[in-house]
């Protein structure tokens, strides 16, 4: 089965907004051509904030709740949350097992996450995620012995075909013309993280503009992709 037969896609983040930031243009676009999609956040996201009145349990409260709305406005009901401390994550077997379980669960062709390779300076959480979800991508997804218990719960191995990571060493670029302003829309949505969104959002159409220019896009998403050879 090719991505073709199965379209379905998989968008593993750290945080409540990493997605809309990294990929949001994207998923909306393939979600209107067909595409089922589907979230996974890892973290609680209860550290978003410089407030200190704020109280943790009360923020990821808010960004569960923004979480879900911004998926909404990209066309993704599927939204799970794993709760891990925000700023905490680790690339560790029970973090790759949770997110090989999703993805025997909801099967999907494609997946996107974090470059855990930039060569910029890269967000902890978002490294280890990266990592874990390529990790558990392949081999382990794959592989019936791997996580054998997953077996007992009825996961049975799943392959992806491809996956997405949003980076700043792009080799494929998406044309977003038609679906940044969903993807506006859903930034818009995490209204605990962008005080200032006339501003911030107009910075976003300038970067996606800039990408698009060389490629004949009016706004653009780039991307690091990696086929899977079985």
């Amino acid at each position: 089965m090719n991505s073709q037969e199965n379209k379905r896609l998989l968008v593993v983040s750290a945080h409540p907004d990493d997605m809309e930031f990294g990929c949001g243009g994207t998923v909306a676009k393939w979600i209107e051509e067909g595409w089922e999609g589907s979230l996974l956040i890892c973290t609680d996201g209860r550290a978003g904030t410089s407030d200190p009145d704020v109280k943790g349990a009360d923020l990821a409260k808010t960004r569960e709740t923004e979480a879900i709305n911004a998926a909404k406005v990209l066309g993704i009901l599927d939204v799970n949350f794993l709760e891990y401390p925000d700023g905490q994550l680790e690339d560790t077997p029970e973090l790759r097992e949770n997110i090989i379980r999703h993805i025997r669960r909801f099967k999907p062709s494609v997946v996107f996450t974090f470059d855990p390779y930039r060569k910029t300076h890269n967000h902890r959480d978002h490294r280890n995620v990266g990592q874990a979800t390529f990790d558990a991508m392949y081999p382990y997804a794959r592989d019936y012995h791997h996580f054998p218990h997953l077996i007992d719960e009825g996961l049975m191995p799943h392959i992806v075909e491809e996956a997405y990571s949003w980076t700043d060493d792009a080799d494929t670029w998406i044309d977003i013309t038609e679906s940044i302003d969903r993807k506006i829309g859903a930034l818009r949505e995490h209204v605990s993280q962008i005080k200032d969104p006339d501003s911030l959002l107009e910075r976003i159409k300038e970067r996606h503009a800039e990408l698009g220019k060389d490629q004949g896009f009016q706004y653009a998403e780039g991307f690091r992709v990696h086929k899977f050879r079985w």
